[in-house]
């Protein structure tokens, strides 16, 4: 048993013991339970979930105990997984039905704020400022509400072979300036890796909104942000722990922060709409969410690693065209290789 888990079985073994005595002594034992264990696969630690059984079995030769042990860590993060899918998408019919009548309140609310102030005389010009501020808050909300409404739809939007390289160099180009000063900027964009089926606006929000969120898990202080593109072959095992991927060649971008970290409860609801960590006002909790129905939309998965203080990894995967086109990238780089 311990050879073929590769753990300590300290914690089984205890238990075991305490569950064939039971039985010996004529106590009740639970028929079934769930056992957590620590388990090394492929040289790294991880954890394993064993179903534990026991059962007393009269011989001959007296009474025995008839032990069974399933590893069942496969079984249970496909059942978890497709609990967070089915969660997701009837949050994200709701946020949708929510974000469309909204966008006609929206609507109005913007168009006549902007014919009051066409209208408003030159002689009160604080009333003008009032105005912008309200349209400003509209367009603010009318984003606000497109975001939304780009979580829902889980749509296409009009795909099209794309390369990802001239999309993450332009976007970092973009935000390298409203980047916290303490926080610098690491690529290793590979420029033979090939194109991808998608949509170019939308895989340009998924770098911008994981990026920043890389910038914010800094909160301020000193770090860096590490943008790697390049493409993977993924193994039937690899696969395997990504929902919805087959084994086969993928394109994985990938953005590390040595930021704050996250611990397992907030992973397992990063990608909800409007859940934040942050401080009221500091963020919509809508970012992630975008990323992840993007992703979807594409046919691919995201894989996070993150522990409290260790910063956070983001690797996100797309599947490759069957016949996808290699070569040397075209088009500038917005921003150096460092």
């Amino acid at each position: 048993m311990r050879e073929a888990f590769g753990c300590v079985m300290t914690d089984v073994g205890r238990r075991l013991e305490q569950a064939v005595r039971s039985l010996f002594h004529g106590a009740a034992a639970a028929p079934r339970q769930e056992i957590g264990v620590s388990v090394t696969r492929n040289g790294r630690p991880a954890q394993a979930l064993l179903l534990f059984s026991c059962a007393g079995v009269e011989q001959a030769g007296g009474k025995r105990a008839l032990v069974c042990l399933q590893d069942v860590t496969a079984a249970k993060q496909v059942e978890a997984q497709l609990r967070q899918s089915q969660k997701l998408e009837a949050i994200g019919t709701l946020a949708g039905g929510i974000a469309h009548d909204f966008n006609n309140i929206l609507t109005g609310v913007i168009n006549f704020t902007a014919l009051a102030r066409e209208d408003c005389p030159p002689a009160h010009p604080q009333i003008r400022e009032f105005l912008d501020e309200v349209l400003a808050g509209g367009r603010r909300a009318k984003d606000l509400v497109r975001q939304l409404m780009l979580f829902s739809r889980n749509d296409t939007g009009g795909q099209e072979p794309v390369r990802l390289q001239p999309i993450i160099r332009e976007t970092l180009a973009l935000l390298r300036s409203t980047l916290p000063s303490t926080a610098s900027m690491e690529t290793d964009i590979a420029p033979e890796a090939p194109a991808i089926h998608g949509n170019p606006s939308q895989l340009h929000q998924v770098v911008m909104n994981v990026v920043i969120n890389a910038a914010q898990a800094l909160e301020g202080r000193v770090g860096r942000i590490t943008v790697r593109l390049a493409p993977q072959q993924l193994t039937a095992a690899e696969a395997a722990a990504l929902p919805g991927l087959r084994p086969g060649p993928h394109l994985r971008l990938e953005v590390a922060d040595t930021g704050c970290g996250m611990d397992e409860a907030v992973i397992a609801r990063i990608y909800e709409p409007f859940f934040t960590t942050k401080e009221v006002g500091q963020g919509t909790g809508l970012g992630l969410s975008v990323v992840h129905s993007v992703v979807r939309s594409h046919g691919g998965a995201i894989a996070v690693s993150s522990s409290p203080g260790a910063g956070t990894t983001f690797g996100i995967y797309f599947p490759l065209p069957a016949a996808a086109p290699a070569g040397p990238e075209q088009g500038r780089a917005a921003i150096p290789e460092q």
